[in-house]
């Protein structure tokens, strides 16, 4: 069962003030439908905005682990995370929203995945690079033996760089651009 050691400070006044740190640990339990091995993170919360640094998630076939902070009011999240978890489990593990997004994809070989930066949905306040290189990888209808690249989002801005893709005995490389137009006049 989770266990953790947390200091409370804040009141009960009008202002609604609260505030702890801490740290969390927990074993052998599930989220999101995935069996977690372990999981270590410092937690750290101010009124609206939750910290975990520290953090460390362990699956048999391999850790998560680095930082993340939520703006709760914003719904802005900043993250520097590095996942050699099976991808289709930290998928779930992110949540359905990510999941659906990501619909397109299927992973069942290993994967290296690292993600930094600050996401606040498609537009402005979206600054992010996320590293992929994943083995035995499904893109749409395409079966890639190995896929590597870059991920760069700055707002509406989706740039994808350094693509080396392995499939069908041969190699694909390339990059591309996409840019999600505003619903504002």
């Amino acid at each position: 069962p989770p266990q953790s050691v947390v200091r409370f400070t804040g009141n009960s006044g009008t202002n609604g003030h609260l505030a702890f740190d801490g740290h969390l640990t927990a074993t052998q339990f599930t989220y999101r439908g995935v069996t977690v091995q372990d999981l270590y993170t410092g937690l750290r919360y101010t009124n609206s905005t939750l910290e975990m640094d520290r953090w460390a998630l362990a699956r048999p076939e391999g850790l998560l682990k680095g930082r993340l902070f939520l703006d709760l009011d914003a719904d802005v999240q900043e993250v520097d995370m590095v996942s050699t978890l099976a991808p289709e489990a930290l998928k779930q593990i992110i949540g359905p929203e990510f999941q659906e997004t990501l619909d397109f994809t299927r992973f069942s070989g290993p994967a290296v995945i690292g993600a930094r930066g600050r996401y606040a949905g498609i537009g402005p306040g979206t600054q992010l690079q996320v590293d992929i290189e994943a083995e035995q990888a499904n893109l749409l209808w395409f079966g890639l033996d190995r896929l590597t690249l870059q991920l760069g989002v700055e707002g509406e801005t989706y740039r994808f760089s350094n693509i080396v893709a392995r499939a069908y005995d041969g190699v694909v490389t390339g990059s591309f651009k996409l840019v999600f137009a505003s619903n504002e006049p």
